[in-house]
C-alpha cells in the first residue's frame, strides 16, 4: 500500500506552483523568463528594506544559483559578487 501525502501549501508539501504565479511578485521573473548575464538591475524597495547596509542599489546580473530564487549581482564599485534573492532585484 502507497502512502499518499496531502498537499499543503503552508507546509509546502507537494504544492504546484501554478497557484503562486499569478501574485506576480516584484522583480521575480517567470521560468522563460530567467535574469540573464550582463542584465543591468537595481534594488527593490523591499531589497534596499532588507539589506540597509548595501549603499549601492545598482549593478549587473553574473549568474544564477543552482537555487532558482537567487541570482549572483555584481554591484557597480564591488569586486566580489553578492548573492540575492530574487525579489530583492527589478530590471533596470
Amino acid at each position: 500500500m502507497v502512502s499518499q501525502q496531502k498537499s499543503s501549501p503552508a507546509l509546502g508539501l507537494n504544492a504546484g506552483f501554478g497557484a503562486w504565479e499569478d501574485f506576480g511578485r516584484p522583480g521575480m521573473r517567470d521560468r522563460d523568463g530567467e535574469w540573464k548575464p550582463g542584465e543591468r538591475i537595481r534594488l527593490t524597495v523591499l531589497g534596499k528594506k532588507r539589506c540597509p547596509r548595501l549603499k549601492i542599489h545598482t549593478g549587473v546580473v553574473v549568474g544564477r544559483t543552482h537555487r532558482s530564487d537567487a541570482v549572483r549581482i555584481l554591484l557597480d564599485g564591488r569586486k566580489m559578487p553578492i548573492t540575492l534573492h530574487s525579489s530583492y532585484v527589478e530590471s533596470d
